[in-house]
């Protein structure tokens, strides 16, 4: 289908919005979070099928960078403290769930970078501030997803920090090489970085951004240990970033290897165990087929469909739906049944127009 001229523009705008489904699925009965004294622990969140309906395109989720939403302590950094005095205006905007952008102490304005996985960033205000805003966003029936950053830490955690001394326990927590190896890295540039000691860590964003080595299997204790936590505290999911590259192959293939798939079905499996309503959304930057497998093999609740952002961008700037219709019949061929499937038209990772 093409859409011709001038006076169809506001028909294609309508055909898009008319194809967004939600980031989330609409939630049912709200549930205010327990008081701090109950919650280490004991607190689950109700199961999926209580928290939503059937249809998942009945929900919007809200993405928040808390540090340039609202300010109420004047120094020109947004807090918690703002947002949950926005919750209102979240609400009036048709969310019923909002995902933070991370939240803890990171040496960047971005915070992908974590030092501390279990504290607040102290620009955004302390974790007391934090518990009020799960509250006030439950009790208006918004849900609360985290970033959960688990592919790598920051360079200036403290983990990474002992690695570099020598501490055999904590740099068995990261990957090493004895020789620079030719991989790239996300972006394009080097994959290794030197220790200086003579030896290279693995990076597939930055040097500033070491990935962790989830063949250890007290790497994935301890991720799943800090999940728990803040699912003790009342959140109710996390958007898992940079699912696909958790795990490379040895021969340098970064992006959605056999064995990442099964960590991530693992990971999946062993968190819902502790917390059976946990709600598992997974940053899948990545081809449907590959998107899709996530979902079929691992257990994934919701993914970002990528593939599907690209074609409905390029829908409104050609004026044509043909690649859209493609993709949406691909997605229904590849996608198995019950898979939610996250339509976004942009988020932090792209620039605005």
């Amino acid at each position: 289908m093409r859409l011709g001229r001038r006076a169809d523009a506001r028909r294609l705008v309508a055909f898009v919005v008319a194809l967004v489904v939600a980031l989330g699925a609409a939630l049912g009965a709200t549930h205010a979070a327990p008081p701090l004294a109950a919650r280490e622990g004991s607190w689950t969140a109700p199961p999926p099928e209580q928290r939503w309906p059937n249809d998942p395109s009945a929900g919007v989720y809200y993405e928040v960078f808390v540090r340039s939403f609202a300010d109420t302590s004047g120094d020109g950094i947004g807090d918690l403290r703002g947002l949950t005095s926005r919750l209102d205006h979240v609400v009036s905007l048709g969310a019923t769930g909002v995902w933070l952008m991370p939240i803890h102490p990171s040496p960047t304005y971005h915070g992908y970078d974590v030092t501390d996985y279990r504290a607040i960033n102290p620009d955004y205000g302390s974790m007391a501030d934090f518990l009020v805003f799960v509250d006030a966003a439950h009790s208006r029936g918004l849900r609360v997803v985290l970033d959960l950053v688990v592919n790598h830490t920051s360079s200036a955690h403290p983990w990474f920090q002992r690695a570099l001394a020598g501490d055999p326990e904590y740099r068995a927590m990261y990957v090493w090489s004895d020789e620079r190896l030719a991989w790239r890295g996300t972006g394009g540039g080097p994959a290794w970085h030197a220790a200086g000691d003579g030896t290279y860590y693995l990076g597939l964003f930055e040097g500033g951004m070491p990935d962790l080595n989830y063949r250890n299997p007290a790497v994935t204790e301890a991720m799943l240990d800090i999940a728990a936590f803040w699912l003790d505290l009342g959140v109710d999911g996390f958007r898992v970033d940079a699912i696909q590259h958790v795990i490379e192959s040895d021969d340098g293939v970064i992006a959605n290897t056999a064995e990442n798939l099964a960590w991530v079905r693992d990971f999946n499996a062993a968190l819902r165990a502790r917390h059976p309503g946990a709600f598992i959304v997974g940053e899948t930057w990545t081809s449907t087929p590959a998107i899709a497998a996530y979902h079929r093999d691992a257990g994934l609740d919701m993914s970002f469909n990528y593939p599907l952002w690209r074609e409905l961008n390029a829908a409104v700037q050609s004026r044509s739906a043909i690649g859209l219709r493609a993709q949406l019949r691909q997605d229904e061929d590849a996608y198995p049944a019950g898979a939610w499937r996250g339509t976004f038209l942009a988020n932090h990772d792209h620039t605005r127009p």
